[in-house]
């Protein structure tokens, strides 16, 4: 038999609709040669359970399946503004802060105190579920009582 020289590498995100045995064994005869598990759903137990199904439906298939744990980043959430909603013009200057203010077209708070470790100039910060970025422009550490803030240029985001 001849060596295929396909290399595409199947994954599967596998939850409680295609975790049962016969669903597992259907996906790795498929091609499957990757298992990603959300680790923000379910519990510890759930996860573990589900691990041992991908690792008993391999074994029997007699394959080897990586299994690759997507883990949850932190959430960053914007804090309140001044009227019910803010236009962000293409291009404008937006400022990202850690002080706890109340926002509105050039300023919003964010309650991840240790955001400044993380953005640096020219980094994107995406708001809205990334409907919209903006590019960092300036970004300093201030004090305890000042907080942090980044100046950006914001635009629909392009993603």
């Amino acid at each position: 038999m001849a060596r295929s020289t396909h290399r595409t590498r199947m994954i599967c995100t596998i939850g409680p609709a295609s975790d049962p045995p016969s669903v597992l064994h259907g996906l790795i005869t498929a091609g499957m040669r990757v298992a990603r598990v959300n680790f923000s759903h379910g519990t510890h137990e759930e996860i573990r359970r589900r691990v041992a199904r991908i690792r008993a439906a391999a074994a029997r298939a007699g394959r080897r399946i990586t299994i690759m744990g997507d883990l949850q980043g932190p959430k960053v959430r914007i804090g309140r503004f001044s009227t019910p909603s803010v236009l962000l013009r293409d291009g404008a200057s937006f400022t990202v802060t850690t002080r706890d203010i109340t926002g509105d077209a050039g300023i919003v708070s964010v309650d991840f105190p240790h955001l400044h470790r993380f953005v640096r100039t020219g980094d994107h910060i995406f708001l809205a579920t990334a409907r919209s970025s903006c590019s960092s422009r300036r970004s300093r550490a201030g004090t305890s009582a000042a907080g942090w803030s980044s100046a950006a240029n914001c635009r629909p985001a392009r993603v």
